[in-house]
């Protein structure tokens, strides 16, 4: 247990840290609150899974974004597709 720990508090520290900055990039660029905080648990859920490979705190913080921006592009796409197939369907 621990050797777990110091992970735990790392998980913990950066969340706490990140957790409003990315939700506040993910409303701005999907302008909607659900989806936001959705994107905001798959990046933490992301981290959890790449914890040892990020090193600095600068890489940290540029990595968090860079999921989230994608992430949240994944969204707008899939949302995108679905409109277009229920317009095309509705022709």
């Amino acid at each position: 247990m621990d050797d777990l720990s110091p992970r735990n508090d790392d998980i913990r520290d950066t969340v706490e840290k990140y957790r409003d900055s990315i939700l506040r990039f993910a409303f701005a660029y999907l302008k909607n609150r659900n989806e936001a905080e959705d994107i905001a648990q798959e990046v933490f859920v992301a981290y959890i899974e790449k914890t040892p490979l990020i090193e600095s705190e600068e890489k940290k913080k540029a990595w968090l974004m860079q999921v989230t921006a994608n992430k949240c592009r994944n969204t707008l796409s899939s949302v995108w597709k679905r409109r277009v197939t229920s317009i095309s369907d509705d022709f």
